[in-house]
């Protein structure tokens, strides 16, 4: 990762969007010490407040869109609507200030927050409900200098978890679903981490090529009907 205090560049700030999980949240990030996070937890309030939150979150650190450099957006696996409604808000946002756009994956968020307060070498694992009955899981190690993934992410009917949950593995999730030894609530994920994972490990995608860009769904949407 470049050194950015070593230079003479002048960073442009980052803007993140989360809406993969129960919060809606919002984050202008420069660097570490440099940042506003707003999150508003209401149900079914992502669409509706998105925009709201942002114009917040600009106002209140004293920026534009013109002096935004990315935008990051938190691209799944997680709530199908929530997806959708951050990643075409975040390609509006970029199309029309001609900026580019970095799709941040949730389950790794989520494993940047939680592995800074583990042990060396502790196994855990993340789970985010897809439905009622199943959930999309992602394992992980704490290492020296993070987290690495050890199992990719697959979707599993709940009765499945505890088949992967080895002894000693720590459950991260909304709930403690599985009654797992131990556990890590986590509502949702931190809109500044979405922000600093995009600008430590982030790939841009240039603003002319994000029309068929999709959230990252990994489970085909089926509408159930009654």
């Amino acid at each position: 990762m470049q050194d950015y205090r070593k230079t003479n560049v002048v960073i442009k700030p980052t803007l993140a969007i989360e809406t993969s999980g129960s919060a809606c949240g919002v984050c202008i990030y420069k660097d570490d010490k440099d940042y506003i996070n707003m999150s508003l937890l209401r149900d079914r309030s992502h669409a509706a407040k998105l925009a709201t939150l942002i114009e917040s979150s600009l106002k209140n650190f004293d920026v534009t869109l013109r002096d935004i450099g990315r935008v990051a957006v938190s691209n799944g696996p997680g709530s199908f609507t929530g997806l959708r409604v951050g990643l075409s808000t975040a390609k509006g946002i970029c199309a029309g200030a001609q900026i580019p756009l970095v799709l941040v994956p949730t389950a790794e968020v989520v494993a940047m927050e939680v592995s800074i307060a583990m042990s060396l070498d502790a196994n855990f694992v993340v789970a985010a409900k897809v439905n009622t009955t199943e959930f999309y899981v992602t394992k992980f190690r704490k290492t020296s200098e993070s987290y690495v993934v050890t199992d990719q992410t697959q979707v599993l009917p709940i009765e499945k978890i505890k088949e992967i949950l080895f002894p000693g593995d720590i459950l991260v999730a909304e709930k403690n679903w599985f009654d797992s030894e131990k556990y890590v609530n986590l509502l949702s994920p931190n809109p500044m981490l979405v922000a600093k994972w995009a600008a430590e490990s982030g790939t841009e995608i240039d603003s002319n090529k994000i029309d068929f860009v999709e959230p990252y769904y990994f489970k085909e949407f089926i509408i159930k009907r009654k």
